[in-house]
């Protein structure tokens, strides 16, 4: 780490890659690493990791995945430019409090780690525009989550060997995208979800739905449509309201009547029954 912490010293660095070095502690550096915009620290031994003192303040991307980090320790107004966190395969129980503090991020990424909820303090990552909590062990997610505005991608989800997960989600976001919702316990599609205006991609796979009803539906843009490996034995799906309808995947469910009005989309492209 002190030989490292000289490559802090060039000015004119930009990108920084220290990945796959054994690294368990962050170089202690005195200079203020004023042009550095990505930093990436992953594949390494962390457990924990401390910036010190040192201020990043045109820092926009850092990567921490495939770690073993618990826990991350961050200053207000370390990072005031940072936009994207990657924190996938590590071991954290929870995140940590010092993301909270990052105002300006727009993307942070938690897969496969053993997140249990998301609290309150998530409302205030107020620019967030992705979120992926996908493969961990999350049963809550604060109803302030609708308070992010901004979000377009989100993804929360199990997977196949975690036993606990959502059983519910019925919230509502004005600009989502994209929403995967696979490898939880859900049992039924919620009217908030379908309400959405701009959804264009939903994923329900994976869950324990038995019966889907498209009656309350808002959004017409769902261009793609997940719902394999349920337990649904019907299912209706309005041409006049799935209008940009491309992907449709119905795959081990237990349908017992197939749905006619497949054969009257127009721009269905793919198809999985």
């Amino acid at each position: 780490p002190k030989e490292l912490a000289k490559a802090f010293q060039i000015k004119t660095l930009e990108t920084l890659n220290l990945s796959r070095l054994a690294l368990d502690s962050f170089p202690k550096i005195s200079v203020e690493t004023s042009n550095l915009h990505t930093l990436n620290l992953s594949n390494n031994r962390f457990t924990t990791i401390n910036f010190n003192k040192c201020n990043f303040p045109k820092l926009k991307f850092l990567n921490l995945c495939n770690n073993k980090l618990t826990d991350i320790q961050i200053a207000r107004n370390q990072f005031p430019s940072l936009k994207s966190l990657y924190l996938m395969e590590n071991k954290l129980r929870k995140i940590p409090a010092s993301v909270f503090l990052l105002d300006n991020l727009e993307e942070v990424l938690f897969a496969n780690n053993f997140i249990e909820e998301i609290p309150d303090e998530i409302a205030d990552l107020k620019k967030l525009k992705m979120l992926n909590a996908s493969v961990n062990n999350i049963k809550y997610i604060s109803p302030k989550i609708q308070e992010l505005k901004e979000l377009q991608v989100l993804s929360i989800g199990g997977g196949a060997s975690i036993k606990e997960s959502l059983t519910y989600f019925d919230y509502y976001f004005p600009n989502i995208e994209v929403l995967n919702l696979s490898f939880n316990q859900i049992k039924r599609v919620s009217d908030n979800i379908l309400k959405c205006p701009k959804l264009k991609k939903l994923s329900l796979s994976d869950n324990q739905i038995d019966s889907v009803s498209f009656t309350n539906v808002s959004s017409h843009n769902i261009e793609t449509l997940n719902l394999d490996n349920n337990n649904i034995k019907a299912i209706a799906i309005p041409v006049n309201v799935f209008t940009k309808l491309k992907v449709l995947s119905l795959s081990k469910n237990q349908l017992i009547e197939f749905p006619n009005s497949i054969y009257q989309f127009s721009s269905l492209t793919y198809l999985d029954i």
